[in-house]
């Protein structure tokens, strides 16, 4: 991802902030989170939300855990699994 064209209206460097780190060997391969949000307006970011704990295991995408802003920018799936007693109470 820091090969591509910079963004700037996604990134304050026009490039995700583990462009700058270590080369770029720690990026995901997906594009990350912007970080160039107005000042005063903390832009929307998913793993600041309340937590899902019917979604994720730890209330929020894994990613969170570590640095979010190298995070997918698409929210990713939910990593924890229904239970068969779940799944029957979403069936009419």
């Amino acid at each position: 991802i820091c090969v591509r064209s910079p963004d700037y209206d996604c990134y304050k460097s026009g490039r995700p902030q583990c462009c700058s780190k270590n080369n770029g060997k720690d990026c995901p391969k997906e594009i990350t989170m912007c970080d160039n949000h107005p000042e005063g307006g903390g832009g929307w970011n998913y793993c600041t939300q309340s937590p899902d704990f019917d979604c994720y295991k730890g209330g929020r995408p894994s990613c969170c855990a570590k640095n979010s802003l190298n995070c997918p920018q698409k929210q990713p799936s939910c990593d924890k699994k229904k239970s068969s007693e779940e799944l029957a109470s979403q069936r009419f």
